[in-house]
Order: C-alpha cells, then structure tokens, then sequence
C-alpha cells in the first residue's frame, strides 16, 4: 500500500518499481517473504512500446514501425508490423564516439533483414542516449519518419508538470517509465 504508513481504505493497491533486471531475483524474494505478490514484471523496452501505442495508435495503426531504444552502453530494436511484434533485438556499443556510427550500421542491418521486406514507415526513438545529432543522421539515412517518443503526450496532468521546460525538453527519457505505469491501467480497463 502506498502514501499511508497504516493500511486503511484509501490506500493504493499497486506499486510500480522499475529496476535493472540484475536486480530482479532480489525483489521477487523480498516481495516472497513479505507475502506480497508481484504481479507485473516488465523490461523497459516493452514499456516504452506500451507508451507508443497509447500515445500514436492512429499514427502506427496498420504500418512497418522501428521501435529503437538508446540507452548507455546499449541499443535496443524492436519491429512492429500491423500492430503485431515481429522481432526484438539488442546491440551493445562501447565509446560515445562511435554512437551514431553504431546507431546507423545497426538500423542499416536490421532494416535490410528478411522480416523487414519493403522497408519501414517510421522509426520511433526513446532513451537517454539521444544525443542532438542523432535524429538528423537518421533522418538522413532513412527514408522514413523519425519520431521522438514523447511520453506524455496523451497523459492529462496539471499544467505545472506539463508546462515545465526540462521535463518537456528530454521527456523522452520517461518513456519506458510511463509504459509501465500506463500498463497497469491498460489491463485493469480489459
């Protein structure tokens, strides 16, 4: 229960916790011993994919979608077709100096992959690795439209979060934060 010490009605029923995955084996065994359940587990990649649909449903509906994560030290990809996951893939790189270099000859093999026959329709970004160069390379090695996931796009909130200039200018950071959140509205509405 969340925002009380002493359980009462109008607690919280859930808790979201993102955490790296080396993590996880510990959590579930707290969770075990305090007699709690855990009933979501999610990797952030999937998350962010859940921030997408919510937020471009209409603008991905029925097309060839790159999903692709930049994070430190890693890249993650994933392809949606018709609304349907195809394929998911990560790449690792290992200096900041080869980041769009790595970025593009990965984005360049996948795309020229079988599962990805007649190309793709837009390539949507999330991460905290989107350095200011990053859209304009792929951009110009890519003929499809290059999105940065905004995460809050669909999301009411007061105007004092949603006006806020930092949180606007790197909110694609938050992406796989929202999807996970926003997962646990999703399959309590189904």
């Amino acid at each position: 229960r969340l925002n009380n010490v002493l359980p009462c009605k109008y607690s919280d029923e859930f808790l979201i916790i993102a955490v790296h995955k080396n993590a996880m084996e510990f959590i579930k065994r707290v969770f075990k011993i305090c007699g709690l359940e855990l009933s979501i587990v999610d990797i952030d990649h999937f998350s962010a994919e859940n921030t997408m649909r919510n937020n471009y449903l209409a603008e991905i509906d029925g097309k060839k979608i790159l999903l692709a994560g930049l994070k430190k030290g890693r890249l993650d990809f994933g392809f949606i077709e018709n609304n349907k996951y195809k394929y998911y893939a990560f790449s690792k790189y290992y200096h900041d100096t080869e980041f769009n270099l790595c970025l593009s000859r990965k984005l360049s093999s996948l795309i020229e992959r079988e599962a990805f026959t007649g190309g793709i329709d837009a390539i949507y970004l999330y991460g905290d690795e989107i350095k200011d160069d990053t859209l304009a390379t792929i951009r110009r090695l890519f003929n499809a439209t290059v999105e940065i996931i905004n995460p809050f796009e669909s999301i009411s909130a007061a105007d004092l979060l949603l006006k806020n200039e930092n949180l606007r200018k790197y909110s694609y950071k938050y992406t796989a934060s929202c999807g996970a959140a926003l997962r646990n509205f999703s399959t309590k509405k189904e």
